[in-house]
């Protein structure tokens, strides 16, 4: 049973890297709080330092995986982004023609 804050924090950044690599974001606020509380404790009432150690490669790995979370969701910010400002067509002789895309005329009379 999980009863010392270090013990209850390893195995809380174990399933935050199951949750992280099954692509789950839900539930990131939750933990970071209980994370934040166990990391208190683990202050106040001390760890041993190999468990510190594992703590801390735990943590660094979960923190590349958010890192690397954050980085994908950007990039797909900015294709959506540039996806809204042009839409990409082919011409008769297969050469790449952008359309730029905004508010389209329809809808109004001459």
């Amino acid at each position: 049973m999980l009863t010392d804050p270090a013990t209850k924090l390893e195995a809380l950044l174990e399933s935050e890297r199951a949750e992280l690599m099954a692509g789950r974001f839900a539930g990131a606020e939750t933990r970071s709080a209980a994370k934040l509380q166990l990391m208190n404790l683990i202050v106040a009432d001390g760890a041993p330092a190999d468990q510190i150690a594992r703590i801390r490669a735990k943590a660094e790995a979960n923190g590349r995986l958010l890192r690397a979370m954050a980085s994908g969701i950007r990039s797909v910010m900015e294709r959506l982004e540039n996806a809204n400002k042009t839409a990409t067509t082919y011409d008769p002789f297969g050469r790449r023609s952008n359309l730029p895309t905004g508010s389209s005329p329809r809808g109004t009379r001459a």
